[in-house]
């Protein structure tokens, strides 16, 4: 399937088999999910519907709180919230009448990453997360991650690339410990018994779509 919806003046790409869990993911504005899907198929046999929806102003629309960003002049606006209320108040609910009462699983890339673990933290409404590249390094996060709690019987989905923490920016370059330590928290939480950490090569911009399927691919091999 590939079709189009408009749902709270977002664009949502709607691709895959139509059945199975929904993975529910924020990507660039225009940005297509379709290498998503060809390259999770090349990993899994199972059903699945990818659901993307679009931002104009990733800073803001992922960040779940005002904070300092990568750039001194372009800090994140904190509009995490407004997102959060826009996917659990519209776009689930329709999602779940055409769909049913499958799973809905929130996952992202780098800012949408970080985003779509937080939501899952704030959010019952999601059976697990793909977190790849997340940018846990957000001013604030391990911490609020570690007084939070998951609820119960959620699963988690890491991975990071090898060279992400070799950086000189001096907040990025902390990403390989804030994801070893959210490791760490995931395993002592009894809530969240399915989880993993995949560490792959390269840098933050490789293969990311790659990286996306192996997340879902896991999700649905469970």
């Amino acid at each position: 399937m590939n079709e189009t919806l408009m749902i709270a003046g977002r664009h949502f790409q709607l691709l895959g088999d139509g059945q199975g869990p929904v993975f529910l993911m924020g990507v660039f504005e225009g940005e297509a999910g379709e290498k998503i899907v060809s390259e999770t198929k090349a990993r899994t046999a199972k059903p699945f519907t990818l659901v993307t929806f679009d931002t104009a102003d990733w800073d803001n629309d992922f960040s779940p709180w005002a904070t300092p960003g990568m750039e001194e002049n372009r800090p994140f606006g904190g509009g995490g919230p407004e997102t959060l209320q826009m996917l659990r108040n519209e776009a689930i609910p329709l999602l779940k009448e055409r769909f049913g009462e499958t799973p809905v699983i929130t996952a992202g890339y780098s800012l949408s990453g970080l985003f779509a673990l937080w939501a899952l933290y704030e959010c019952e409404a999601f059976a697990g997360a793909v977190c790849c590249s997340g940018s846990l390094w957000v001013q604030g996060f391990m911490e609020y991650v570690q007084k939070k709690g998951l609820q119960a019987g959620q699963s988690v989905y890491l991975s990071l690339g090898g060279k992400e923490e070799k950086t000189t920016h001096p907040i990025v370059c902390t990403i390989g410990d804030c994801t070893r330590q959210m490791d760490r928290i995931l395993k002592a939480d009894a809530a969240a018994p399915r989880h993993t950490l995949e560490w792959n090569s390269g840098g933050h911009f490789a293969d990311s779509a790659k990286r996306l399927a192996k997340g879902l691919a896991w999700m649905l091999e469970k």
